[in-house]
């Protein structure tokens, strides 16, 4: 079977997940151009290929893949900051950040300790690359929002957390993920769902088969 995606790019080749300077803040381009090419031309990954490469690119950039507009709205949503909890390897906090945007990045299990367990389910050298993170994200969870996020965005990229949202005091939440992708979840959605309104829903790129966006919410009166 051909290889699906641009020339290169195959499952396992993690050398070909690299920008030519993946600290620029212009590297989720390069990302979105491959996703692009391989939807234009209709190009489907299926079966554990498509698993493989979407593992792959996960763990060096992100659950979502933002987007300039993306970004933007949760700039915008962010006059006093973004807090964002389960942040991985801080590729949202990363792009937030080069554009001059105040984040609070926090993960129970910040890539760099070594302890994400996401990470160290990959193999040796797979940990060795990926083990670093985008930008610096520090010790915290759910708990910690109450201490924190009063006055700032709380964002959350695929963390899924009851708790965070009943903690979370603020007036903005930017959820990033599938909605009602799974019934695990039902008690976060029917939370947020009944405190909370959309006023923004915002597509994104994504993988063949994953239906992931952003809604910007505001709390209920």
């Amino acid at each position: 079977m051909a290889n699906p995606w641009p020339r290169g790019l195959r499952a396992g080749s993690l050398g070909a997940l690299r920008s030519p300077d993946e600290r620029d803040p212009d590297a989720h381009r390069w990302l979105l151009a491959q996703i692009a090419l391989a939807r234009v031309n209709q190009l489907r990954p299926v079966g554990a290929l498509q698993q493989a490469i979407r593992t792959e690119f996960t763990l060096r950039f992100a659950w979502s893949i933002p987007s300039d507009e993306a970004l933007q709205a949760i700039a915008s949503a962010s006059p006093n900051g973004v807090l964002e909890v389960g942040a991985g390897n801080g590729y949202w906090a990363f792009l937030l950040r080069s554009r001059g945007i105040d984040v609070l990045a926090m993960d129970r299990f910040p890539v760099q300790d070594g302890e994400n367990p996401v990470w160290t389910r990959q193999s040796d050298a797979t940990v060795a690359l990926l083990q670093r993170p985008w930008t610096h994200v520090q010790s915290g969870n759910g708990k910690d929002v109450g201490v924190y996020g009063e006055e700032r965005t709380l964002l959350l990229c695929w963390f899924y957390s009851t708790q965070t949202v009943q903690t979370y005091r603020g007036r903005t939440i930017v959820f990033v993920g599938e909605w009602r992708g799974s019934e695990r979840f039902a008690e976060l959605y029917d939370a947020l769902e009944r405190g909370w309104r959309t006023r923004a829903r915002i597509a994104l790129p994504h993988f063949y088969g994953v239906a992931d966006s952003l809604w910007i919410l505001e709390r209920r009166a």
